[in-house]
């Protein structure tokens, strides 16, 4: 264990936290984002159907 932390420096540790972070980051945001895309497009169609159904 001492070996494997060891390898990098604190700073070198500091950057590859930072990266993981932000991959991390970018993730989460495209899975809320499909989540909100398909919501959105769920609320779109129960609107076209509901104006559909009032011309009728």
């Amino acid at each position: 264990m001492t070996t494997v932390l060891g390898f990098f420096t604190l700073e070198q540790w500091v950057a590859v936290m930072g990266i993981g972070c932000t991959i991390g980051t970018f993730l989460i945001n495209v899975y809320y984002r499909k989540k909100e895309y398909k919501l959105k497009e769920r609320q779109y169609e129960n609107t076209e159907k509901n104006i559909d159904g009032d011309r009728r």
